[in-house]
């Protein structure tokens, strides 16, 4: 049988609550989260990329470039890009 982490709520007067969610939504910031997995990587910076097929294709070689140089410098990239860029 396959063992999954545990689902975890998280209440906005918690402490892993992300901050950063009521500092820029203020109130219409959610009151509850559910979570699977390390909580710990809420609070870290992240930077999103997005790809789109009608995207130039300068900008996406340009965000290529760049996600493999934070790679290189031992940054978390996670993909998520939604059409090819090949």
């Amino acid at each position: 049988m396959a063992m999954y982490p545990p689902l975890q709520v998280i209440d906005n007067n918690s402490p892993s609550f992300p901050v950063q969610l009521t500092e820029r939504l203020g109130r219409d910031a959610p009151v509850r989260l559910w979570a699977i997995g390390r909580l710990d990587l809420l609070s870290v910076p992240k930077t999103a990329l997005f790809c789109s097929k009608t995207c130039p294709g300068q900008a996406i070689l340009k965000a290529m470039d760049q996600a493999q140089k934070w790679r290189d410098e031992g940054r978390c990239i996670i993909s998520g890009f939604h059409s090819p860029i090949e």
